[in-house]
């Protein structure tokens, strides 16, 4: 017996067919680009890496990365206009600690540095005018792209932190540095590892780039 097929089941079927591939691959690139990647290998600060990825959509800015509506040249303008008057060499006096470290392949701000937050929102506030930019670092191990996501997920935790407590969002941006800057450069002990992974808080815009903190 012969069983005959119509064109336009066939051509159903081709579109399903097709359908479901564009599926699959839509789907790994999600995981690879900004899903949840639960790749096998070390990731940032050289672990595994289950969290959601955030950040992977920021544009890439030479060195680092940044995440928001400032780009390098309008920052560099709008931080040189808050310098004038002594702004930005006055807040290294007024905020003496201005780098907030954290732990192996973490971003959440430990509970050891709420002081060293606490002290930069009151100089915002007392500043409204006052601009910051939040740089991230991590320590040297992992990829270059996962640890980019990782700096720029520091740098959100403190921006998060700052705009909760009444900080204007004016006032922050954050830039990701990844492992290009070291704290340490060369360093390969826990100690050095703990210095890289941190975030700074730049008042100086006019002075961006690989602030070793």
């Amino acid at each position: 017996m012969t069983i005959k097929f119509s064109p336009f089941k066939t051509l159903s079927l081709l579109t399903v067919s097709a359908s479901i591939g564009l599926l699959a691959g839509c789907a790994s690139t999600a995981d690879q680009y900004g899903g949840n990647e639960q790749g096998p290998g070390p990731y940032g600060d050289g672990s595994a890496y289950h969290h959601q990825a955030a950040g992977s959509d920021v544009k890439s800015q030479g060195l680092g990365q940044y995440d928001d509506q400032f780009n390098g040249e309008s920052w560099g303008r709008q931080g040189g206009a808050a310098a004038q008057g002594g702004m930005a060499s006055g807040t290294n006096a007024a905020v003496a600690k201005r780098v907030v470290y954290f732990g192996f392949d973490q971003y959440s701000v430990g509970k050891t540095d709420q002081d060293i937050v606490q002290s930069n929102v009151n100089y915002l506030l007392k500043h409204p005018k006052q601009k910051v930019l939040l740089e991230g670092y991590t320590d040297p191990r992992g990829s270059s792209q996962y640890n980019l996501n990782l700096g720029q997920k520091r740098a959100n935790s403190l921006k998060d932190a700052l705009l909760s407590a009444g900080v204007g969002p004016q006032q922050v941006s954050t830039l990701s540095y990844g492992k290009e800057c070291l704290a340490v450069p060369g360093g390969t002990a826990e100690a050095d590892y703990q210095k890289d992974r941190r975030v700074i808080f730049n008042y100086n815009m006019n002075s961006k780039g690989c602030n070793q903190g």
